[in-house]
Order: structure tokens, then C-alpha cells, then sequence
């Protein structure tokens, strides 16, 4: 009953947004003049991305001593991937993902840290990727002297962000943070 639910549900979701796009002859030859194997290649990278993704989570996870099995870390987040499209962006995903995951018997705080790390690892990804960029651009001649400012600022950006990510791993600097500084807060709401 559920599944036909699922279904129903599903069907009135495509149905709305094929009737919300206004020109379906074209839509149509579009897709149909996809070629298969590129289809097939978009599933299988997309495939391969969830599952790298999945599989970096669950080592989060497992070196917390929180062990979610590869699969199931697969379901949770292609479901919240598929969630993510209605949510609102980024958070929604990861909000239904720490649900999820925490439904299964995990620690709920282990679960948002590892959420968390994983953010900030991509954050400071993207702006390496981006650094290198810029590099590559100024090679090949596609930048001028303007872009020297965005490329130091982008390198202190680098710097600072992976100073404070590295810095997060140390017992004394957390010791500091939640000890001494976020304490203070404790008693806050006390205060009103």
C-alpha cells in the first residue's frame, strides 16, 4: 500500500512539472534525441558520486565508532539527494539525512559533526579547486593584473580556512572552545 502510495505521489509530481513546462513537442525531441550511451554514462558517473560520497560519510562515521553500513549510507543519501529538490538548499539534504541516519540507531551528535567535517572538507575543496583555476587561467593568459587581488584573497581564505579545520582536531583548542567560550552560553537563556 505504501509503495503504491510512493507511486501515486511520484506520477502527480511528474505529471505537474511536464504540464508546468509549456512547449512538450519540444521537450519531447529532445529527449529523444539523447543518445543512449549518454545516458547510461550520466547514470553511471552520478552512480559513482553518490557512492563516493556515501562511502566518505560512513568513514566519518566509523572513525567516531558510529558504523553505518555502506548500503544503507547509499539509500540514506540518494533519498536525501532526492529530498534536497524539494527542501530548501543544502540544508534540507542534510537536515533529512542526519534524520535518517539517526533513525537507525546512531549517535545524532556523531551524525551532524560528520555532516559537518563533510561540509567544511568541501568548502575548502572548492576553494583549492577555484585557486587552481585562477593559476591556470593566469598561464594561459586569460587573466590580467586586476585578478591579483582575488587571487591573494583567495589564498588567505585557503590558509585561514585549513588553519581553523586542522586546528578543530585538537583536544586543547576544543577543550578551549566548549569549555571556556561556549560555557558562557549555558547559562544564558537563565539570564532572561
Amino acid at each position: 500500500m505504501l509503495t503504491c502510495g510512493k507511486l501515486v505521489v511520484t506520477f502527480l509530481l511528474i505529471g505537474g512539472i511536464i504540464w508546468y513546462l509549456e512547449d512538450l513537442g519540444e521537450l519531447g525531441s529532445l529527449i529523444t534525441r539523447i543518445k543512449p550511451f549518454y545516458v547510461l554514462l550520466i547514470l553511471f558517473v552520478n552512480t559513482l558520486d553518490r557512492a563516493l560520497m556515501s562511502f566518505k560519510w560512513s568513514w566519518l562515521l566509523r572513525s567516531r565508532n558510529q558504523p553505518l553500513p555502506f548500503f544503507q549510507g547509499l539509500k540514506i543519501y540518494c533519498a536525501s539527494m532526492v529530498w534536497g529538490m524539494l527542501l530548501p538548499a543544502t540544508i534540507g539534504a542534510d537536515a533529512f539525512r542526519a534524520y535518517s541516519a539517526s533513525r537507525t540507531g546512531l549517535d545524532a551528535n556523531e551524525i551532524v559533526a560528520s555532516i559537518l567535517i563533510e561540509r567544511i572538507a568541501g568548502f575548502l575543496s572548492a576553494l583549492l579547486l577555484g585557486l587552481l583555476s585562477l593559476v591556470l587561467f593566469f598561464l594561459y593568459g586569460g587573466l590580467d593584473h586586476r585578478f591579483y587581488i582575488v587571487w591573494w584573497l583567495g589564498s588567505v581564505m585557503l590558509v585561514g580556512a585549513t588553519v581553523v579545520f586542522a586546528a578543530s582536531f585538537n583536544q586543547s583548542t576544543f577543550d578551549l572552545l566548549h569549555g571556556h567560550l561556549l560555557s558562557r552560553f549555558q547559562e544564558w537563556p537563565r539570564r532572561l
